[in-house]
This record gives C-alpha cells, sequence and structure tokens, in this order.
C-alpha cells in the first residue's frame, strides 16, 4: 500500500501486516502534491503536484521515469489548467490515457506509452490535449469500460466528473 502526504513524501506499507516498509524523499521538491494515483499493474505511481506538473516515478522503488508537460500552448502562457483536483487512468479509443481534471474545471489527458515501456523520448510526455467542462471546480472523477454484446464486442468508454455543486456529467468518447 503507498500513501502520500501533501508535501510529496510516499510512504509503502506491507499489505499484509500493516508495517511501514520505507518511504520516498519529497518527489516534487518543495511544491506541494494534490492528488496520486497508480496504475492498473501497481508498478507506476503519478504525482499531480499544486502547480500542474505531474511525475511518474516506480511505485516500488521510486525511481523518477517522467514527467508529463503542459502543452505548447500552455507553456507559451496561452492557458491556466488550474490545481489538479483528481487523476485517474482512462481509454479512449483503446489508447490509454492518465486523466487529470482541475480546480477551473479543465480536463487534461497524456497517452501513455504502450506496455508501460518508458524512453528517453518518452521522458517527457506532452499533454495530448486539454478540454474544459460546463463546470467550474471538477472535485470526482471516474471512468468505466462497458463490453457491448452484439454481432461483435467493442468496447464504449465514459468518464465521469463531478463538479462542486453536486452535478454529475457523462463524458463519451
Amino acid at each position: 500500500i503507498l500513501t502520500g502526504d501533501n508535501k510529496g513524501v510516499v510512504q509503502v506499507w506491507d499489505v499484509h501486516t500493516g508495517c511501514h516498509l520505507y518511504q520516498f524523499p519529497s518527489i516534487h521538491g518543495k511544491t506541494l502534491v494534490a492528488k496520486y494515483a497508480i496504475d492498473e499493474e501497481g508498478s507506476l505511481l503519478f504525482s499531480c503536484a499544486v502547480d500542474g506538473s505531474c511525475k511518474i516515478r516506480h511505485a516500488f522503488n521510486g525511481e523518477y521515469i517522467a514527467t508529463l508537460q503542459p502543452s505548447d500552448d500552455e507553456t507559451a502562457g496561452h492557458t491556466t489548467f488550474g490545481e489538479p483536483t483528481a487523476c485517474i487512468f482512462g481509454y479512449l479509443h483503446s489508447k490509454r490515457f492518465f486523466i487529470v481534471s482541475s480546480s477551473l474545471g479543465n480536463l487534461a489527458f497524456w497517452e501513455m506509452p504502450i506496455g508501460n515501456k518508458f524512453t528517453k523520448e518518452t521522458q517527457n510526455i506532452k499533454r495530448k490535449f486539454t478540454t474544459r467542462s460546463n463546470s467550474s471546480m471538477i472535485t470526482a472523477m471516474t471512468h468505466q469500460i462497458r463490453r457491448e454484446q452484439q454481432e461483435e464486442t467493442h468496447l464504449s468508454y465514459n468518464l465521469a466528473t463531478v463538479d462542486l455543486s453536486g452535478t454529475l456529467y457523462l463524458w463519451n468518447a
């Protein structure tokens, strides 16, 4: 089990005994961390800092893997993303994405390498795209993969977000 505080210190615990095993030092330097997520296999730790930066580390030893960068427009100062409020993994058109929502109602999508094969070329992953929700702050987010049985089996991908007022928004890809 991994736990993390807002200073970026991640603790690793034994799931069977509850004993503390070790910790990673502050993974974002002096920047406070807003959200954490672990991939489906439990091997990658994603952290999102209050400044909007996101980093990927090995969940087992804390070793740095990659940084998730803003898009070129955001780097040039055209867009303000806001503070991360939730982060998940989801699928769009059979591609795996890391998705982060923000305090300003934005959703950011980074496409992840197939099979988590990170190389020197993928150490700085540019944001694939950012979209704006109909609301202000997104407070929660989840996704569902629904299998539909017809002549062929195919997947339907849905993303759900909840805003500060409690309004639920459903997104279809």
